[in-house]
């Protein structure tokens, strides 16, 4: 997005390159889609500073925690800009930031290295800025904890402000709306930056056309965003007075073939394969796998391991019962010993009346001890019991 009056070296683009490039002829134009819905030049609309500054100014002896995406470099310099205009320490939190910040410098960027402090010595003044960044979900996730104090470098009062300049991009709002709660909770003084009044720094209509009209392209291809937004792109070419026929919306893995300065194919498309986050195949998925991880995350598991004899089933070994997950053994012992009574109980009576069988005497100890469990202490644990039958001839 071009910011015509911003007068830092740093950010003027050279348009006349564009224009220079529509007069020699330009085959294909590919321009990103997610702000193709938005009437408008997205500049100066997605500038964050004039609300940092009446922030800064409204809570002058507060300590202030703002949020912004990793990627949203110019957002960082305003918020660094504006520490440097009300002269407020700043406290970079995370490594990615502080690294991304050199990296600014390594080109040219004026940074307040007298200003920056680090997050140790955050309570050393009444109004510093703490700057975090990351990506959707974990960026949220890390302001809970910070709001819960459940961080060791940082502490939240009641007293602190946050301010919310990352928007709340689709898939995170469940984790938004907890750590709402949780400031909430706290007492902190919460401000979410409207992102209907300040964009995103995508490109918005105006400025597609603006590029449209510039490079002058034969064909058009709409990339990045929804397809809704794929869509809108491609209007927007059509309004410009490019052919219907030379705007392409491809689907992922799909290719455009050019010979000569013509587009000869969509049909080619590259060969893509499904990769399972956790595992292989669809063995994972099934409904049996998926029911004991969630036993396992929510009320652990029990191993009960005793051996026998094998050729007089009497118990020479245990029985030994380790839980993970479940309860802490040192206070519980009550309960381990009734698991212990009831497993020797179970092999003994199967020995005496002749009817043991190792995989039907786990399944007995299995249930019997699942049921106890539940009625003690109102979890169901996965039990798994293993009977070693000792001295037993391969």
């Amino acid at each position: 997005v071009e910011n015509f009056d911003d007068l830092d070296d740093h950010f003027r683009g050279n348009i006349t390159i564009c224009s220079k490039l529509g007069q020699e002829g330009v085959l294909v134009l590919m321009q990103e889609s997610k702000g193709a819905e938005r009437s408008g030049n997205t500049s100066p609309r997605h500038r964050i500073l004039p609300i940092l500054e009446d922030t800064f100014t409204q809570y002058p002896d507060r300590h202030i925690f703002i949020s912004v995406y990793t990627q949203s470099v110019y957002q960082i310099q305003e918020v660094m800009a504006a520490c440097r205009e009300a002269n407020r320490p700043l406290v970079l939190y995370d490594k990615e930031l502080r690294r991304l910040v050199d990296g600014l410098e390594e080109i040219g960027i004026d940074i307040p290295r007298h200003l920056i402090i680090p997050v140790d010595r955050t309570r050393d003044h009444d109004n510093t800025v703490i700057l975090i960044s990351g990506q959707g979900t974990p960026l949220f996730k890390q302001l809970s904890n910070i709001a819960n104090n459940e961080v060791d470098d940082v502490q939240f009062s009641q007293d602190d402000v946050i301010v919310i300049a990352s928007p709340v991009v689709p898939g995170v709002e469940t984790v938004y709306k907890s750590m709402e709660n949780d400031i909430y909770k706290r007492g902190g003084i919460l401000k979410v930056i409207d992102h209907k009044k300040v964009l995103s720094m995508h490109a918005s209509k105006e400025d597609l056309k603006m590029m449209i009209f510039m490079c002058r392209p034969k064909y058009y291809l709409p990339v990045k965003g929804e397809y809704r937004m794929l869509c809108a792109n491609a209007m927007i070419a059509e309004e410009m007075g490019i052919d219907p026929d030379h705007i392409r919306i491809l689907d992922n893995g799909q290719m455009a073939v050019f010979e000569d300065g013509e587009l000869v194919s969509c049909k080619m498309e590259a060969e893509l394969h499904d990769t399972m986050i956790d595992g292989k195949e669809n063995w994972d998925i099934a409904g049996v796998v998926l029911k004991d991880r969630e036993i396992l995350s929510t009320d652990g598991v029990m191993v009960l391991a005793i051996g026998l004899d094998a050729k007089t089933k009497k118990i020479v070994n245990g029985p030994d019962i380790q839980t993970r997950g479940f309860i802490y053994l040192r206070d519980s012992e009550y309960i381990t010993a009734e698991c212990t009574k009831i497993m020797e109980d179970i092999i003994r009576e199967n020995v005496e009346q002749k009817k043991y069988e190792n995989l039907e005497t786990r399944s007995q100890i299995r249930d019997k001890v699942s049921k106890y469990l539940f009625k003690t202490t109102g979890k169901r644990p996965m039990v798994l019991p293993v009977i070693l039958e000792i001295g037993q001839r391969q």
